[in-house]
């Protein structure tokens, strides 16, 4: 980043984080303390916004300490909303409501020229949800949940313990939030039962749905370390993102031994030997590694 952030990047716990975020952010925009479990860093520079719905634990596992859409907004000199949870809440609080509700009443976003909302998981609820705010933003969402409305997702026992959190008042249904923007891109892994059930309840002339196959329940993780969600996020920023560009980058995918791995897996289960082989040897080609040469032996009978 172009302003140094060394406070964040020590060993801190979340209050004392969240202390040097906001003395990082106030000079150059604002902080505002929404309630005990909810926080949002703006950073005005350019004309175009990024925002994103980070949590604390998932910006603290980065290399830099920092939320990712503020990292992607720095590149270009853009603006940042960053805003954070320091838990599982799905940013379902009458605060970030009412935070919302007054960016609207201000015309903040009538001040930038591109907007787009940006988050994964929990975040890509968030993100789909809150994005109603601004009609005509760009949406991007990796493995989002749609709702955790039993009536409507009670097929996903991941969050059971969360529905009570409830998801049929403002803001609720995520897919219907999404109706106004220019463009929403859902990334997904299609073999992964419980996001692809999500995905598709997203729908719409302006929503693509982009397959990302063998990335399983890691989609956004391994997403982050590809750099793909921050190619996306700058393309996106740059009014370039599109599904030809998502296919391009997906490449990317070809040099992380984690997807990979799950590629190899699935070859293994499904294919024959001769295929294995093959992805075996275009693997160990570009890159050392043990789970490969292993599987190349086995199916040579070694």
């Amino acid at each position: 980043m172009d302003d140094d952030l060394p406070a964040l990047n020590g060993n801190l716990t979340d209050g004392r984080w969240l202390t040097a975020l906001e003395t990082y952010a106030k000079p150059l925009g604002r902080f505002d303390a929404l309630d005990s479990r909810h926080s949002a860093a703006f950073i005005e520079k350019g004309p175009v916004l990024i925002i994103t719905f980070e949590t604390t634990d998932s910006v603290r596992q980065r290399a830099d300490r920092t939320p990712l859409g503020m990292s992607v907004a720095a590149q270009r000199n853009w603006s940042s909303l960053t805003v954070l949870t320091t838990s599982n809440t799905w940013w379902r609080s009458p605060n970030v409501f009412e935070y919302f509700d007054k960016l609207v009443d201000d015309d903040f976003f009538d001040d930038f020229d591109r907007v787009v909302f940006c988050g994964a998981g929990m975040g890509g609820y968030a993100a789909a949800a809150f994005s109603v705010a601004a009609p005509g933003a760009s949406v991007l969402l990796v493995a989002p949940q749609a709702t955790l409305d039993p009536s409507i997702a009670g097929w996903d026992e991941r969050f059971r313990d969360y529905r009570r959190i409830g998801f049929s008042d403002r803001f609720g249904y995520a897919p219907d939030m999404i109706d106004a923007a220019a463009s929403c891109h859902v990334l997904f892994d299609p073999r992964y039962y419980p996001d692809a059930m999500h995905a598709a309840l997203f729908h719409g002339p302006a929503t693509s749905l982009v397959p990302m196959r063998h990335f399983g329940q890691r989609t956004a993780e391994f997403a982050d370390e590809m750099g793909i969600t921050e190619a996306a996020l700058l393309a996106a920023g740059d009014g370039a993102l599109d599904m030809a560009f998502l296919y391009d980058i997906l490449r990317l995918r070809r040099d992380h031994e984690g997807w990979l791995r799950n590629l190899l897996r699935a070859t293994l289960r499904g294919y024959s030997a001769q295929r294995t082989e093959v992805l075996c040897k275009s693997v160990l080609s570009r890159m050392q590694s043990p789970h490969f040469s292993e599987a190349l032996k086995q199916v040579n009978g070694g």
